[in-house]
């Protein structure tokens, strides 16, 4: 039987950069690619919002305000398992950044332009459509 699970990342703004992180199971070693934001599955029974400030707050350390959702995503990760994805953009409220090196290998803080460079980070090119499709049409409406 197929388990499916929900997933929830982050995108956190401080000024005009945003979080990415350096998956440590990346199994290319080139800098293009591995990239991702900070988030992870939710725990059973856990509410959303909750949820995705824990995985923040395991991978960086840092305190988040969570603003919107401005995408949702599915996939399988395998024959058995199925995946319901929400991105959300946060804004950065204090702390430095310490990451669990059982996760990640390095972080950095980015322009969307930067992060348009690291074209080998698939998931993470995909986030920042969805985000500035959304901007997009906010701005529109």
């Amino acid at each position: 039987m197929l388990k499916t699970y929900v997933a929830v990342k982050a995108l956190i703004k401080k000024e005009n950069t945003f979080l990415i992180l350096k998956n440590k199971d990346s199994t290319q070693s080139d800098d293009l690619c591995g990239w991702e934001t900070p988030g992870g599955r939710l725990e059973e029974n856990e509410e959303i919002l909750d949820g995705l400030k824990r995985e923040t707050k395991e991978e960086t350390d840092l305190t988040i305000k969570i603003l919107f959702p401005f995408n949702v995503y599915s996939g399988d990760t395998s024959a058995e398992n199925a995946i319901i994805g929400i991105n959300y953009l946060a804004e950065y409220v204090s702390g430095n950044v310490v990451i669990d090196s059982n996760e990640h290998s390095k972080f950095k803080w980015c322009t969307t332009e930067e992060i348009r460079k690291l074209t080998r980070s698939f998931g993470l090119q995909k986030e920042i459509d969805a985000y500035e499709r959304f901007r997009k049409c906010v701005i529109e409406l």
